[in-house]
């Protein structure tokens, strides 16, 4: 997956994941609490990082799948928030699938890749393969 589509989908997944309810949340809170706010790579162990990637990677073509949709709404706002709440359900229902994975550690390793080049390349190395 070229570099720029993993960026502008980041962007993409942070808007729709990021609406993610407090109750969603705080019903699947890990071993990682509330007071964390950023990981690195040398927070992670090797697996946690192939099963981030390999959900990100799902949850990617969620949101061109979804992209696609919400420009169909076109100005439907209705349309639009339902769709929203598909897409969140779709995203939600990926991560949950994943045993060693809480919506709580994606959220907090999503946010970590923006600022933080080396655990976002490394993700995009298992993305590649």
């Amino acid at each position: 997956m070229p570099s720029i589509l993993l960026k502008l989908s980041l962007v993409a997944i942070l808007a729709l994941v990021g609406s993610l309810t407090a109750q969603q949340i705080q019903a699947n809170e890990g071993e990682w609490g509330a007071e964390q706010q950023s990981v690195s790579v040398d927070d992670l162990d090797e697996g946690k990082i192939e099963t981030f990637a390999s959900v990100y990677g799902k949850i990617i073509e969620i949101a061109v799948e979804y992209e696609a949709k919400f420009a169909e709404a076109g100005d439907d706002a209705q349309q639009a928030a339902a769709l929203q709440q598909q897409a969140n359900e779709a995203m939600v229902a990926v991560i949950e699938s994943e045993e060693n994975l809480t919506i709580e550690e994606y959220n907090l390793i999503v946010t970590s890749m923006r600022s933080d080049e080396e655990l976002f390349n490394a993700v995009q190395e298992h993305l590649d393969t």
